[in-house]
């Protein structure tokens, strides 16, 4: 047998052993496909849906129907047209109700005590719509908003008045909507929702400071604990801490539970809010850890509708229930 032939005899047998071409011309579209199809090595299989779940294991259970211990009126008491401020002297819950033109008082099983269609005395005129409130004892505070013209109101723990300033005369601020109202060692803040400042006065009504302006979009509540003042910022949806002689703020908005918080108070390290826009009463820490919420919309035991400012006293909540015109008094 010739060379050339042999050679080609030996090249037929292997090709037929392999099944393919040999040299460049092996294609390796086998493996590519192999490749894309199979699953890379470090691929992670999902969970499956009925085992795993989103939300951390320490996550917060919030509840949906606020627990409700009592409610004013009552009976033949007088009744509250628009409750907006809550404030306690340890003793008494006092309410102002603007649409009414009163002050009302009550005792903490919500017991009605008192009516202050205004204060006695030589109170400057014009009407009485007493919006926020603050008490400590010594006096009673209240921003009357009077028609437009805001200004602070004075008088003493039995309704006679003392003083009113925040007409711009004077030194003093121009006061347009004075909404939010805190008391603490004799110096009373101010918050005024139109402009977005906070102001400190002394318990004689002169000004010591500015804590806050330009920082602010529509404070309308504040609370004191310690160092900082809290203010409910109702425009920016969040709690602001203050430190009440002065500092960078530190803004709270609890995991962005957040809507349109109206009011705000302290119990022990946490933090609870009152929110307009979802009618519900928020909380949280004073860490900015979001703990649950209560309430909903509704006229029912446990529902808010539109509530404004609340206060804690022996352990629980008076909260201003604005759309349903009344004081209730809940376990938090």
């Amino acid at each position: 047998m010739s060379r050339p032939l042999l050679l080609s005899l030996v090249a037929s047998l292997l090709i037929a052993c392999t099944g393919g071409s040999l040299g460049s011309d092996a294609s390796p579209e086998g493996l590519t496909g192999e490749t894309s199809e199979a699953a890379p090595a470090d691929a992670v299989p999902e969970a499956a849906p009925d085992t795993v779940s989103d939300a951390p294991p320490d996550e917060p259970h919030p509840t949906t129907s606020c627990d409700q211990i009592g409610k004013a009126p009552m009976g033949t008491d007088p009744t509250i047209a628009a409750p907006t401020g809550v404030a306690t002297d340890g003793n008494l819950v006092f309410v102002t109700d603007p649409a009414g033109g009163a002050v009302l008082l009550y005792t903490s099983t919500l017991t009605f005590v008192q009516r202050y269609a205004g204060f006695d005395g030589a109170m400057p005129g014009g009407s009485f719509e007493p919006y926020g409130i603050a008490v400590d004892g010594k006096a009673i505070y209240v921003t009357d908003t009077n028609g437009g013209n805001g200004r602070v109101l004075k008088a003493t723990p039995s309704g006679l008045f003392v003083k009113a300033w925040g007409d711009g005369e004077g030194g003093d601020p121009d006061l347009v909507k004075p909404y939010g109202l805190a008391v603490a060692d004799d110096t009373v803040y101010v918050a005024d929702a139109a402009n977005g400042s906070v102001y400190a006065f002394s318990s004689q009504g002169t000004l010591l400071r500015v804590v806050s302006q330009g920082v602010l979009q529509q404070p309308v509540a504040l609370a004191v604990t310690g160092t900082q003042l809290l203010v409910a910022d109702a425009g920016a949806g969040e709690v602001v801490a203050l430190p009440t002689a002065g500092g960078e703020p530190v803004r709270l908005d609890l995991d962005g539970e957040l809507d349109e918080p109206v009011g705000v108070a302290v119990d022990g390290d946490r933090v609870l809010v009152s929110d307009r826009g979802a009618s519900r009463l928020v909380k949280g820490t004073l860490q900015d850890t979001f703990l649950g919420w209560c309430g909903g919309e509704g006229s029912g035991g446990g529902q808010l509708s539109r509530p404004r400012s609340l206060v804690v006293l022996d352990g629980n909540v008076f909260l201003a229930d604005y759309g349903n015109k009344r004081l209730v008094k809940i376990h938090p």
